[in-house]
């Protein structure tokens, strides 16, 4: 919540700017284009004299009048920042004491009251995939089908509570930047108890549209599924197979777990691989609950693949459980070989000591070792392909490091788009040979769910595509911002569908295009500027450089220095230059 201050200076900014506006369009006409460019300079002037802080506003010009609308533009302000309606409040009456009279923005007007069902286990609420994909209008216009990716998993209100939300949402895979769009809600003690009745809504309206496709504007525009990514137990639940906790518990094969002591194991091959046309005719009736034996569940209603489009999702399969499980195993010494105390200790602070060099594209910065279980997929994931190899060179043994580097390269291999394609099998036949070599570094009954799914990898990157991309990553984030909306323990599927339905997309929120300005180039998700460690990168042809200067004045042009005298970081399983990976 904003403090009062910083509402009295906004006040002040706003009124001065609009006071002056207004004067200015009673003396003379200005058109749209001129105001725009008027516009332009003096944002870019707020935001440098406001210590460089980002603004959303825009003037709405009428052009009946050419007066501005200073609600629209606090009701976009409002929309933009998620602030509570208190704070709205509160700059509502600042502005009118200062005799500055606009509507009440903050207000919110229903299009039309929430579709919320009781259902076994909770309540569900369903707000819609056409109603979501009209908000998109504009920047669907252009396109002729869609298509998305499906997500269903939990998500904890509270501590101190069992109250959860079970959200049903969508990612659309062909629209550059597309927001992550929440079709249905369910709220309960515990996840739903009839998965039918809580897919029942969504999946009656999917099967009209992928049969008939979706009306936008004028326009009739064909959708189709690409995948459901979704964790293993709620992969489990929605597919109606045994959990991955059971002895049958991989969806992909008919490999059977054993118990080895106290442990659940797995065998380090492959068993009979599992097709469509299996699960649908249930050739193998231990995979399969006994409650879709003999009828079809939600989801196979809508004619969705129950093997190849439900793949496994990378995000939770590699980041949290395999380099997790990896990392866990080393500090706690459950290895065949230990490890001394110094070289966990000289791990650690290996780790700490790169902080300084991780750039602005990792949200986050490397944590010691002794934090390890609070650390989140995003820390795995840079752990597994960036830092791992520095931090455990010279302090695993050698067949320590070779087993932790064919996961590595394997991974590298598959982020990266330009080495993914011709070198997926390389990349799973190094994840197979790090399943057989996993026990002879851990023990024999380290093999686990997890480990074992490692041999269905390849199947996962066909349908997918980039294992990070095509993961839970963006869901898991749109999850947290969907938590914030709930500002009370009461009404809570009411809170959510105001907020939900307030949200408004634009082409101009969407835009990605490459910026340089204040020696700083933004492209594509990244920051590149004249100080380390930011200032490093490639050029054509795959030379690395470090940036020198950036010309912003003159041809938009950067100079830099091209690193020589590289050198291999590691030799096998295939050499790291070949991964972009070099020893300078």
């Amino acid at each position: 919540m904003y403090s009062k201050r910083h509402l009295r200076r906004l006040n002040k900014e706003i009124k001065d700017k609009y006071a002056e506006k207004l004067n200015r369009a009673s003396e003379e006409t200005v058109s749209c284009s001129e105001i725009e460019k008027v516009e332009g300079r003096q944002i870019g002037e707020e935001i440098e004299d406001n210590e460089k802080l980002e603004s959303d506003i825009e003037i709405i010009n009428v052009a009946s009048d050419n007066k501005v609308s200073l609600s629209e533009d606090l009701k976009e302000w409002f929309l933009k920042h998620r602030t509570t309606r208190e704070c709205a409040v509160d700059l509502v009456r600042v502005l009118k004491r200062n005799n500055l009279q606009v509507a009440p923005f903050h207000k919110y007007t229903a299009q039309k009251n929430p579709d919320i069902a009781k259902i076994d286990g909770g309540l569900y609420l369903h707000i819609g995939l056409k109603t979501q994909l009209s908000k998109l209008f504009y920047i669907l216009k252009l396109e002729e089908s869609l298509c998305f990716d499906i997500n269903i998993d939990g998500l904890p209100l509270y501590k101190s509570s069992n109250a959860q939300l079970w959200p049903i949402l969508i990612r659309l895979v062909n629209v550059k930047n597309a927001p992550i769009l929440p079709i249905g809600i369910f709220l309960g003690k515990s996840k739903p108890t009839c998965c039918d009745e809580f897919l029942r809504k969504f999946t009656c309206e999917l099967q009209d549209l992928l049969q008939n496709g979706v009306e936008l504007g004028n326009k009739l525009i064909k959708i189709s599924i690409r995948a459901i990514v979704c964790d293993a137990p709620a992969r489990a639940f929605i597919s109606g197979t045994p959990g991955h906790t059971s002895s049958h518990g991989c969806s992909k094969c008919t490999q059977v777990a054993r118990k080895l002591n106290g442990t659940l194991t797995f065998k380090t091959d492959c068993g009979i691989l599992i097709t469509d046309n299996d699960f649908t005719n249930r050739i193998y009736p231990e995979q399969h609950s006994q409650k879709y034996l003999t009828k079809m569940t939600a989801l196979e209603s809508v004619n969705v693949k129950m093997v190849t489009q439900i793949p496994l999702d990378c995000m939770h399969l590699i980041d949290l459980g395999v380099m997790r499980k990896f990392l866990v195993r080393i500090i706690t010494n459950k290895i065949c070989v230990k490890i001394a105390k110094p070289n966990i200790m000289n791990m650690s602070n290996k780790l700490i000591s790169l902080l300084r060099n991780i750039p602005k594209e990792f949200v986050r910065k490397p944590r010691p070792l002794n934090e390890l279980l609070k650390w989140k997929a995003t820390e795995f994931r840079q752990f597994l392909l960036y830092t791992g190899i520095f931090v455990f060179k010279n302090e695993l043994s050698e067949d320590q490091y070779y087993v932790f580097l064919l996961l590595h390269c394997a991974y590298r291999l598959l982020c990266f788009p330009k080495l993914r394609g011709s070198n997926l099998d390389i990349s799973q036949g190094m994840l197979d040979n790090f399943v057989d070599n996993f026990p002879l570094v851990f023990g024999d009954n380290s093999v686990s769910y997890n480990i074992h799914s490692l041999l269905h990898v390849k199947d996962t990157i066909q349908q997918v595509g980039d294992p990070v991309e095509g993961s839970s990553y963006a869901f898991e984030n749109y999850l947290q911002l969907l938590k914030r909306h709930v500002r009370k323990p009461t009404k809570i599927l009411e809170q959510i569908y105001r907020k939900i339905d307030e949200e408004r997309f634009t082409p101009s929120s969407l835009d990605s295009e490459p910026k340089i300005a204040n020696k700083v180039i933004t492209f594509k998700g990244c920051k590149l500027t004249e100080n380390a460690p930011n200032n490093y990168c490639y050029v054509d042809g795959g030379i690395p450089i470090f940036i020198v200067s950036i010309l912003e004045d003159f041809d938009r042009a950067v100079i830099g220095r091209r690193l020589i005298n590289l050198r291999n970081f590691y030799d096998e399983p295939i050499p790291s230059s070949s991964l972009g990976i070099y020893l300078v």
